[in-house]
């Protein structure tokens, strides 16, 4: 899923998930996970990327919007699905977290 989009979008996406989690608290992270995602509007995984780095820096709405994007990419991403859970049950949905 990396190289959907050929050698060069991949190195770009593991560079930036790569300084993510040396330093996920760093603007400039979500905003080079944005660029790829803005360069590649088909490719999931950059949005995934960027809704984990959301939830680590505890905007779990804002992840949960990711996450739900991704899935309307690609409905089968287990990834996606269970960043949703996570985010509600920290959320303390938890009714929510069990749907997922």
């Amino acid at each position: 899923w990396y190289g959907e989009e050929g050698a060069a979008p991949r190195a770009a996406l593991e560079k930036a998930e790569r300084r993510l989690m040396q330093n996920p608290d760093t603007a400039g992270e979500a905003e080079a996970l944005q660029d790829i995602a803005a360069s590649f509007p088909d490719w999931a995984e950059p949005l995934n990327r960027l809704a984990t780095l959301r939830y680590m820096q505890g905007e779990y709405a804002s992840s949960v919007e990711l996450c739900r994007r991704v899935l309307r990419m690609k409905p089968w991403h287990v990834g996606a699905l269970g960043g949703i859970a996570m985010c509600h049950a920290r959320l303390g949905n938890e009714e929510q977290a069990r749907k997922c």
